[in-house]
């Protein structure tokens, strides 16, 4: 690919949120994730706050490439639902004040189409999330997962009051013994964040993540698949396992750019 836009996600990389944008920009990473669960809070963060925090990016020639908001529990379970709502609906407009357009949400296994109720509860729930994304220049992005890519298409059919596209984590593809680049081409068309993420598939677990490059995901033609796409968005490394995350972030971007270089 001619240009890459990497970023890293902060969260985990070090003591402070200062020193993880350091370390992110000492890996020579172009922008940052960051966490609006854990991370960064609405709280911590309002207007003036996110403002400063976006200047100072800035100034390091470096841009917020997305938000992530951790769910405990699926999107859709009706328990506490109106609070997970609320709650991602609070995480959505912390993203656009930080200037970023992309919020990165694990939703949980999507419910069959013999499970009507569940899946209609699901689909309303991404609507009503769409709508005030609308409003507020935010795209949820799902995460793929152990679904199918003809189930995750078929439910973002669903979602028509507002954008909403897809986050593509071959890592997450993987562990759900799926095929990485068939995922991707069948999703292409609504892949709006790519997660650089790697792992190896297991008996009994599943699989589990590695190192970026020492797992199973084919990066040169996952690349290839996203050259051919002219895709344009942000490839996220994120790491979340592991004794030496900033090492690994920083060698996982270089790597990547080894790979898109062709070298």
């Amino acid at each position: 690919m001619e240009f890459l836009k990497i970023a890293v996600a902060t969260n985990g990389l070090a003591e402070s949120l200062r020193e993880s944008i350091t370390a992110a920009a000492n890996a020579r990473a172009d922008g940052v994730q960051f966490d609006v669960r854990s991370e960064l809070t609405s709280t911590q963060f309002g207007e003036t706050a996110s403002r400063e925090l976006v200047h100072n990016l800035s100034e390091r020639g470096m841009k917020i490439a997305s938000t992530v908001f951790p769910l405990r529990r699926p999107l859709g379970d009706p328990e506490h639902l109106d609070g997970r709502i609320a709650a991602v609906k609070e995480a959505m407009r912390l993203t656009a004040r930080l200037k970023c357009r992309i919020l990165s949400l694990r939703v949980g296994r999507i419910p069959d189409n013999e499970q009507k109720e569940d899946l209609s509860r699901l689909a309303d729930a991404l609507n009503d999330l769409a709508r005030l994304g609308s409003r507020e220049g935010v795209m949820i992005a799902v995460a793929t997962a152990g679904d199918s890519p003809e189930t995750l298409r078929s439910l973002l059919s669903k979602v028509d009051e507002g954008p909403i596209g897809v986050d593509f984590d071959p890592a997450g593809c993987v562990t759900s013994q799926l095929d990485p680049p068939t995922v991707l081409k069948t999703l292409h068309d609504q892949v709006i964040h790519v997660q650089g993420r790697d792992a190896v598939r297991d008996v009994e677990t599943g699989g589990y993540e590695v190192s970026l490059g020492r797992g199973e995901s084919p990066w040169d033609e996952i690349l290839a698949i996203l050259a051919d796409m002219h895709y344009s968005g942000w490839l996220t490394v994120r790491r979340t396992s592991g004794t030496d995350r900033l090492g690994e972030s920083a060698r996982a971007v270089a790597y990547l750019r080894t790979v898109a270089t062709g070298g």
